[in-house]
Order: structure tokens, then sequence, then C-alpha cells
């Protein structure tokens, strides 16, 4: 009943938000910018990307960016909420650009349902079951498709595939689900690795606690999709976010330093809200978060619980089965941070122990490091490069 309120009373904060916004000075949010996207970035620093259509085995149809290069071909993979912009936000500082100037040829995935995959051969986001998929998803069926594209596009043998948050845990899914694609992948680095989520702290936890009863409210409203880059929400969201001094310390500080680990120093205000605020959150599905929070709930790595008759229907048993880890033979990096609250440094090392081919595990140094910081931070040249890099050059 509380969660049901509650559910209710952030919609209705939401409402407030954007009528709000709708008599605020449109001066003081002049820099909310909805159409810039990953063409505008990447013309911005340079470069000419080329889009690719990518529709998956089961009809969702997959926008996929390449800036072209050299060499065996890099596949990068968005976390959860994010997009291909994230890569190379930063310009000259994101690792996407960095690499694309070092002569890598790098190709930028967008999962289904966020703002640049939106699209099904029959169906409609408007509809129900356009939101039915998680991380598995995106491992049986996205990533292949694009990897296959990759491939076909570029006639090499493998890919490279750089991945942060969401990303890595859709990696794992693949290679321990459909294991032809070990011998298409060389190399999986995992950036901020998210597989067992035991140890993750409030308030991450307390709100995973309850994740059935949430999943139930979504269900009973008709919501499918969270923070969908277009929705009122979001916009609301991104108006608020905007506003000068206010909006840095409620939106960056107040809530995704809170969740995913304080380190601000590295995410300037005007960064923040000029550039980050225009491009996440990017939409994903409702049951992507209930993927999650059962995980953190079963302490276990296992396939989405539909409850036990319908998993019985499904899986032939009352429990999702776990995910097979010792059936992933690639190359594997796992690069952690001390400071992020997503990816625990216990919980990657429970991780570590079950990859058979785990060719570098990196605790990285600056101890403030939180979960954006992969992406967004100002200094990552310092203590992210030069570990992605010599990854690279030893096993790439």
């Amino acid at each position: 009943m509380l969660t049901g309120l509650y559910f209710i009373r952030t919609r209705l904060i939401f409402g407030i938000i954007l009528i709000t916004f709708a008599f605020v000075d449109e001066r003081q949010c002049l820099f909310i910018n909805n159409s810039s996207n990953f063409f505008s970035l990447a013309q911005k620093y340079g470069y000419k990307p080329v889009k690719y259509e990518v529709t998956t085995d089961d009809g969702y149809m997959l926008s996929l960016f390449r800036i072209p290069g050299n060499g065996t071909p890099i596949l990068f993979l968005h976390g959860l909420e994010d997009s291909s912009d994230s890569w190379i936000l930063r310009g000259k500082g994101s690792l996407g650009i960095k690499l694309t100037s070092k002569g890598y040829d790098c190709w930028f995935a967008n999962f289904r349902g966020n703002r640049y995959s939106r699209k099904h051969v029959t169906i409609n986001p408007d509809q129900e079951r356009f939101w039915d998929f998680s991380f598995e998803e995106f491992g049986i069926y996205d990533i292949p498709a694009l990897i296959d594209t990759i491939l076909n596009s570029t006639h090499a043998s493998k890919v490279n595939v750089i991945a942060h948050s969401q990303g890595t845990t859709s990696m794992f899914v693949l290679l321990s689900s459909r294991e032809e694609y070990n011998d298409k992948v060389n190399l999986v680095i995992n950036l901020a690795p998210m597989c067992f989520m035991e140890n993750i702290p409030p308030p991450v936890l307390s709100m995973a606690q309850y994740t059935n009863e949430i999943n139930d409210i979504f269900k009973n409203f008709s919501v499918n999709e969270v923070l969908g880059f277009y929705s009122a929400e979001s916009k609301a969201l991104r108006s608020l976010c905007a506003l000068p001094l206010f909006g840095y310390r409620l939106c960056l500080i107040g809530i995704l330093s809170t969740i995913g680990g304080n380190d601000a120093a590295e995410i300037e205000s005007d960064f923040f809200r000029y550039h980050i605020n225009n491009h996440f959150p990017a939409g994903t599905s409702t049951k992507s978060f209930a993927h999650y929070g059962q995980i953190l709930q079963h302490k276990s790595f296992q396939r989405y619980d539909y409850g036990d008759l319908e998993n019985m229907n499904k899986y032939a048993s009352s429990k999702p089965p776990e995910y097979d880890l010792g059936k992933i033979r690639t190359k594997t990096a796992l690069l952690v941070a001390q400071n992020d609250n997503f990816s625990r440094i216990s919980d990657v090392e429970r991780l570590k122990k079950q990859l058979v081919n785990m060719v570098n595990y990196t605790i990285l140094p600056r101890k403030q490091m939180n979960h954006y910081d992969f992406l967004w931070g100002a200094n990552t040249k310092d203590y992210l490069d030069p570990t992605v890099f010599e990854v690279l050059r030893q096993f790439g």
C-alpha cells in the first residue's frame, strides 16, 4: 500500500514539475537541447558517423553507429537508461573519441527501447508487448544481431567489446547462453561489471526489496517504460536538472551520486547541465529494472522470475535457472571502481572466480571513482585510459 502511494505521489510530483516549468523563464533553459544526438556530437568533434539499422531475430530494429577505422572492430555497449551518446559525450575526453582518434574501427550500439531503437517490424512502443524485455533479450537477440552486422560489413573474423554496466550483464548472458558467440568475440573489456549484486548498499538495496510490489504497481498503471527520452516525465526532469545550482545539486549530487557513488569533482556543474542532461536518461523497460531487482533479492545471476507457475511453463522449473558463467570462453577483463555503489568489488570478486579466461582484473586507482566516471569523468586519462589501452594492446 505504501509503495502504491509512493508511486502515485511520484507521478503527481512529475506533473507538478511539468506545470511549473511551463512558466519558467525560457532563458534559463536555453541549453536544454532535445535534438542533440549521436550524429551532432560526432560531427561537432570532427567525425562523420555511419548509421546501420539492425533487425534482430525477434523483430526489433536497432540503431548502430560507426566511426570507421582500422583493425579489429570495437563494439561499445551502453548501460541502463543510457545510449551510444555517452561514449562520445566528452569529445576528446571520451573513451570512444580517444579510440577513434587512435584509428580503431568503433561501433556504438543502442539496445532496444532507448531513444534510437524504438522500432519493431510489427509492433510499436505504444503496445505493452513491445516492452517485454530485460537485459536477457539484449544478450540473446540484440548483441548477436549487432555482432553479425559488424562482421558481415567488415569481413573481420572477430570483434572486441567494451561494455559498461548493463552492457556487461548482457554480454555475460550472451556468452553463457549462445556459446557459439565465444568464437566471434575476441575480448570483452567490462567497465563496472554488473552480475552479482549481493553487496549493493542503500538506497538501491532498499528499493530492490520491494521489486515485486513495485513491478505490480507498474503493471496496474500500464507503465511499461521508465523515463523514456521523449516522455513528459523526462522532459520535466531535464527542465529541473537544467536549473542553475539547484538542478546540479539535486539531480547529480542528490540523486545520481547517492545511488551510484559520490565523485562530484569529476562531473562539473556545466558539463552535467549542458551535456549529460541533454542525453540521459534515454529510456528502457520496467522489466529491465525488475530483473536487476530480482538478482539482488535472490543473490543469484539468474533468468527472469515470472513466478512459480509461469516459470514451470517457460523453464520446466519453479525457479528460474542461473546463467552458467563457466561456459564463457572469451578473453575477459574486469575493471572496477572503488567507490561504485552498483558494481561492488566484493561482488566482482565472486564473478571473477567463475570466469575461466580472465586476462585482466584491475581495481582502478582513483579512490573516489564511481559508476558514472567510466563514461563521464573529467580525468579518465589519469585513472582509466591507461588500463584500457594496455588491455587492448596486449589482447585486442
